[in-house]
């Protein structure tokens, strides 16, 4: 256990400069947690200033963390398909390139994208054997198969928000190598950016992880009243905010949105408006108002229970 504690943990994060406040709110929970656990940080972050840089590197060499910043070529990235409508921006792409990036000594690479909060002991990845899996991923529960990339057996596609890469064996296979060449030849079948395309090149070829590690919005009961909150997260690692409503959207139903907020006003972006896309209008007015009531409602059981009560007469 103690060569396990005393190990840094390799983080690689992938952004641009639409995400600088949510990489803050993750870097301050994963801080706030994991007070003493040691990190190194991997960060490929495009669009940021020079300034921008120097602050985010003076944050976590505050926090008693090392970071190296990769830079790319943002047209390395370009010809890969973005689906319309889509809230997926090319920066989900970098995390194919880390594995070439980061120095050949490093075995165990945990890529974790930005729109996340930690909440538990990282330490918990570094205990896993990856044994000759390529990489460790929690399955999705809201695609359960995707037949056109192959997947028909139901937990068998992963959600690449949080990767544990092995990366002797992931360089070894050649998984980015295969993965690129996959989005180059089947645009056509590309839903979910390089999730779909990892998923397509690692069908049953990855080490499934318990929710824990990647706990999703479907994966949190939706009518569970604040008050048993603390006790259902007590055993969770990272909570991610995968659906196209983020917390700081006006339109986001998830009730674990205060859990951002609250990490944010710890950070250095504290002062940061709350929603990037408020804009008063009857319909923000309704929207707020609904989550409001939503969350009042599952909150006291006494008026759900009354409610079901009068719907069965």
């Amino acid at each position: 256990m103690n060569s396990v504690l005393i190990s840094p943990i390799n983080i690689a994060l992938a952004f641009d400069k639409n995400f600088v406040t949510p990489a803050y709110v993750f870097l301050t929970s994963i801080f706030y947690n994991n007070k003493e656990s040691n990190f190194v940080f991997h960060i490929i972050a495009t669009g940021l200033e020079k300034s921008e840089i120097k602050e985010l590197e003076d944050f976590i060499k505050q926090n008693k963390s090392k970071v190296f910043f990769y830079n790319i070529d943002e047209n390395l990235a370009q010809e890969f398909v973005i689906p319309s409508n889509s809230h997926f921006t090319i920066a989900t792409y970098y995390r194919l390139f880390f594995p070439a990036l980061v120095p050949r000594d490093i075995d165990k690479l945990l890529y974790v994208d930005v729109d996340t909060i930690v909440v538990g002991k990282m330490r918990q990845f570094l205990e896993k054997d990856l044994g000759s899996f390529p990489v460790a991923a929690v399955a999705d529960n809201v695609f359960t198969t995707r037949p056109e990339l192959g997947i028909f057996e139901t937990g068998k596609y992963f959600n690449a928000g949080v990767l544990l890469m092995n990366l002797p064996v992931w360089k070894n296979q050649q998984i980015s190598e295969k993965a690129i060449s996959f989005l180059q030849e089947f645009p056509e079948k590309i839903q979910f950016v390089d999730q779909d395309a990892l998923n397509a090149v690692l069908n049953n070829n990855w080490l499934p992880l318990e929710s824990k590690f990647n706990l999703m919005y479907v994966d949190f009961p939706q009518e569970m009243p604040q008050s048993q909150f603390n006790y259902f997260l007590s055993d969770k690692i990272i909570i991610h905010f995968s659906s196209r409503f983020k917390p700081w959207h006006v339109y986001s139903p998830n009730r674990l949105n205060y859990l951002y907020h609250y990490y944010k006003s710890l950070s250095p972006k504290a002062k940061d408006k709350k929603y990037s896309d408020y804009k008063f209008s009857h319909k923000v007015f309704f929207d707020l108002t609904k989550n409001k009531l939503v969350n009042f409602y599952y909150n006291h059981p006494w008026i759900v229970r009354f409610w079901r009560r009068l719907k069965s007469n």
